[in-house]
């Protein structure tokens, strides 16, 4: 679960495309990679992603086609920032709203008043 509250934004260091998948590789900064873990959940633009490999601020995370296909990380490039959130936890304060991280479709914005 996710408050929905943007805590960083970071760099796309490297997308590599694979078979069935696309691996993105992020730059987080150190105090954000603490406690983190292989297998623990981030938000990357609202899209609940698995950690797949961390090397220092390293983070990388493994899309599947579904998901390149419903939401915006599938037209990602290297040096694009992304807004990432770590997963709630139990002590957090619920500062937002909780969330699941799951995307159903994008939308195209056509008005900004």
């Amino acid at each position: 679960m996710f408050t929905g509250i943007v805590a960083n934004r970071v760099e796309v260091l490297e997308i590599e495309d694979k078979e069935d998948f696309r691996s993105l590789t992020l730059s987080f900064p150190l105090p954000l990679t603490e406690g983190l873990e292989i297998g623990a959940s981030v938000a990357i633009n609202g899209v609940c992603l698995t950690v797949t490999e961390i090397d220092a601020g390293r983070i990388s995370f493994d899309v599947i086609q579904e998901t390149l296909r419903r939401t915006n990380l599938g037209r990602l490039q290297a040096g694009d920032l992304v807004n990432i959130e770590r997963s709630l936890q139990a002590q957090d304060e619920l500062g937002g709203h909780t969330v699941s991280g799951h995307v159903d479709a994008t939308a195209t914005l056509k008005n900004i008043q």
